[in-house]
């Protein structure tokens, strides 16, 4: 991470007197002990390196590193517990190290101390053949300093029983007090954009001189004051929020051996507390009616006359405390009002709630006023009741007021007389600021085989964080929840079998935390859906035939099977339009023209209207050149026969004459004709039904049609 770092020369720290004569650490490398390595030594002692004098008890010789003498603590009775002590130390103690071995089966578990002070514990992960390396700074937790005189180090076998692991020590070190940074901030601190964050630095030092400075991460984009003093200032802004900074001061000996010493402070940046947002989690005071409380909540100040603090028995709230308002009489309601003006106000909104166990009628009225007016004016719809209302948390009444100029806004009690209620979290939002609202978008129908998607959204609060709640009754395996980029919720379903058919109950909450919350439901009804297909009577067309295509093999399963429907698209369009554009055909009586010439692509998308699924299925037709357009290029299916009706698919300008023959071989030239019906004239291009005769005592009588141009 890129740093910015300021050094500081020569500041007058904090020297500590009464310390050692020589700051000296010291290093054990336990080579010396004189212990065997089967027995155990119940107690004993041995001169170490710089002729220090170690005590300890339960100890025998072992082995962190190969071929490398250590020592051993043993963990018998709570009694009998291995341990080693050094003699008195000189010069103080920031930071003791060690490297440490589980030496049997059992997990080892061990305390380090410097003096009375438990600077740090091992316990070791499960295996003999791991070597760990220990490492504890030495702080008084009272003081947050080091021991800066005489200590003794302290190492104990944590456990008071045979089942506890002996635990082997080599390296036992420890750096002695030269130099300390203590901070006045410890941990993670919040602060607000826009608000300043003091931070201070206190060096102690044994007399040298050090240099140092403060060290603020260079994506920090606030304000920083000067970082070389022991006072720092920060400032963060917009862009700081919602991010974690490490700040820190250091501070490093300018002579002989470069001891440095570093304390940091975590600083957490959030958007600062809205004056448009009043929670009463800070209020403490009790009914004032004359003078009343002037009180100061989220940067606004407020007065309130006859309420109090709503955090007893019997008091709705949300959080630790609300408002409790008394409406004593006419003359003294329950008042709370702003002492100075909102910058344009959107939607009003706030939480309510009767007090106690038994219902109770508290009439409220929301007021405004701008600052050229003296008298209060209560809002259209302003005028609100908490009678039914024991869930603070869910019942909210929200009023427009929708005003850009200058506001004071006020809340008081109008009735009942003797009664009082409690208000949480009021939020007067900006001009043209209106309530979040949860949105739908999806079908109720989850075709099998299809993926159904339903989005719920959260509209009018875009990038604010929000807690989503979802279920699904019946539960299936085929059905799934996610969350958007964007933090909205997808809902998905991809029912595979019919065996899933039925209802299925879909709920969806969000809230929007002290702000806003709602539900919503509906209910999704897995089902097959419809298929169908496409039977023109021509796919190659020469101009100038007609375009005639029927839907065939429709299968529903709606609860009437009959009842659908078919939209129709051509891509690209006909010159013509269609005579017929209806569930069950496509049809252009007016035939095709030059301009036609090409493929088209005919879509049908047909709905099952008992269900609403619907589905799309399409034919190619292509449109040729016929070489004049003469009527030998003509073509005119047979669309239906009866008994007594002949339906031809028909052309405006055609003659139609139905007629009989008895023996097809023969040929249908007219001198084989048994019958002949009389011609009809195509005036508007429609179908031509033609009348037949009664069935013949012959039934061996086939009927065919002629077509010829009108003369």
């Amino acid at each position: 991470m890129n740093v910015l770092r300021a050094m500081a020369i020569g500041w007058a720290g904090v020297v500590l007197s009464g310390t050692a004569a020589a700051a000296q650490g010291g290093l054990e490398t336990f080579e010396t002990t004189g212990l065997g390595t089967y027995f155990w030594s119940s107690s004993g002692s041995f001169t170490g390196q710089q002729n220090l004098v170690w005590t300890y008890a339960h100890a025998r010789e072992s082995t962190v590193y190969p071929d490398n003498p250590s020592i051993s603590l043993q963990s018998l009775t709570a009694a009998e517990k291995g341990w080693l002590q050094s003699p008195p130390l000189s010069g103080g103690v920031v930071r003791v190290t060690a490297a440490i071995r589980q030496v049997l089966s059992q997990n080892a578990n061990c305390d380090f101390h410097a003096g009375d002070l438990r600077i740090g514990n091992y316990v070791s992960g499960g295996a003999t053949s791991v070597v760990d390396h220990v490492s504890f700074d030495v702080v008084d937790p009272e003081t947050r300093l080091p021991l800066t005189n005489g200590f003794t180090l302290t190492v104990s076998n944590r456990f008071g029983s045979s089942a506890s692991g002996a635990v082997a020590i080599d390296d036992l070190a420890w750096e002695p007090f030269r130099l300390f940074v203590r901070l006045g901030h410890t941990g993670t601190n919040v602060i607000y954009a826009g608000n300043e964050f003091d931070a201070t630095a206190q060096v102690f030092s044994v007399g040298q001189e050090w240099t140092g400075g403060w060290t603020v991460p260079a994506e920090f984009s606030g304000y920083v004051s000067d970082t070389n003093a022991l006072h720092l200032t920060l400032i963060p802004e917009a862009a700081d929020i919602g991010q974690t900074f490490a700040v820190a001061f250091s501070a490093v000996e300018t002579g002989g051996e470069e001891v440095e010493h570093a304390a940091d402070v975590m600083l957490e940046v959030l958007e600062a507390p809205s004056p448009r947002f009043v929670d009463f989690e800070d209020i403490s005071f009790n009914y004032s009616i004359d003078p009343g409380v002037e009180t100061n909540l989220n940067g606004m100040n407020w007065w309130f006359s006859n309420v109090r603090a709503g955090n007893m028995t019997g008091d709705r709230r949300i959080g630790a405390a609300s408002a409790r308002f008394n409406h004593s009489a006419s003359d003294t309601p329950g008042i709370m009002q702003s002492l100075d003006p909102f910058e344009g106000m959107g939607t009003i909104s706030l939480h309510d709630a009767y007090f106690g166990d038994s219902n109770r009628v508290v009439w409220f009225a929301a007021q405004v006023r701008s600052i050229e007016e003296e008298e209060w004016t209560t809002l259209p719809d302003g005028v609100f009741n908490v009678q039914d209302h024991d869930d603070i948390t869910n019942s909210v009444f929200a009023v427009d007021v929708q005003r850009s100029d200058e506001l004071y806004f006020r809340l008081v009690t109008t009735g009942n007389a003797g009664e009082i209620a409690n208000i949480d979290n009021i939020r007067i939002r900006p001009f043209n600021d209106t309530l979040p609202f949860l949105d739908r978008a999806g079908g109720t129908n989850a075709p099998v085989g299809w993926e159904s998607a339903v989005d719920f959204s959260v509209r009018n609060r875009d990038g604010v964080e929000r807690e989503w709640t979802h279920s699904l009754v019946p539960a299936n395996p085929n059905a799934s929840f996610e969350l958007t980029p964007e933090d909205q919720l997808r809902f998905r379903f991809l029912p595979q079998s019919t065996s899933e058919w039925g209802d299925y109950v879909l709920q969806v909450g969000a809230e929007i935390e002290g702000e806003w919350s709602a539900t919503t439901s509906l209910t999704l009804r897995v089902v097959s859906p419809p298929s169908f297909d496409l039977s023109p009577l021509e796919t190659e067309i020469v101009v100038p035939g007609v375009i005639d295509v029927l839907v065939a093999n429709v299968v529903l399963h709606g609860t009437n099977q009959t009842e659908w429907a078919t939209d129709w698209t051509v891509d690209p369009v006909f010159f013509n339009t269609p005579s017929l554009s209806h569930k069950s055909r496509y049809r252009i009586d007016a035939g095709t023209t030059p301009a036609d010439i090409g493929a088209h692509q005919l879509v049908a998308r047909l709905t099952d209207l008992g269900t609403g699924v619907f589905v799309t299925n399409s034919v190619s037709l292509t449109v040729t050149d016929g070489g004049g357009g003469g009527i030998t290029n003509e073509v005119y299916p047979i669309l239906a026969f009866t008994g007594t009706n002949l339906v031809v698919s028909g052309r405006v300008g055609r003659v139609f004459q139905p007629f009989g023959i008895s023996n097809l071989s023969a040929g249908v030239s007219t001198q084989f004709w048994a019958w002949q019906g009389a011609p009809v004239t195509n005036q508007a291009g429609n179908d031509v039904s033609l009348e037949l005769p009664a069935v013949p005592a012959n039934p061996r009588l086939f009927y065919g049609v002629t077509v010829r141009e009108a003369p």
